[in-house]
């Protein structure tokens, strides 16, 4: 809106179908990185950003486990004489 251009001629611009700008401004699809690199240059604005890499989550050690944790105890009542 702020060069003045329509739809038409932007997709004149990066060499595309009008349905497809049209699409991408309504939120239907999203552009692949090839037509957000044409959208960058002919708008002069900034569609993509660099990742951050993040680090992957560190593996806790494992809690220790007890004897309790793995044998199930029987109450007074269920004890045969």
């Amino acid at each position: 809106m702020k060069k003045g251009w329509s739809q038409e001629d932007l997709a004149k611009k990066v060499k595309e179908k009008l349905s497809v700008i049209q699409k991408i401004e309504t939120g239907k699809i999203t552009p692949d990185t090839q037509l957000c690199r044409q959208l960058q240059h002919e708008l002069k604005i900034k569609l993509l950003v660099p990742r951050k890499e993040i680090p992957p989550p560190k593996a806790s050690a494992p809690a220790e486990i007890t004897l309790g944790d793995i044998v199930k105890i029987k109450g007074k009542a269920d004890i045969s004489p």
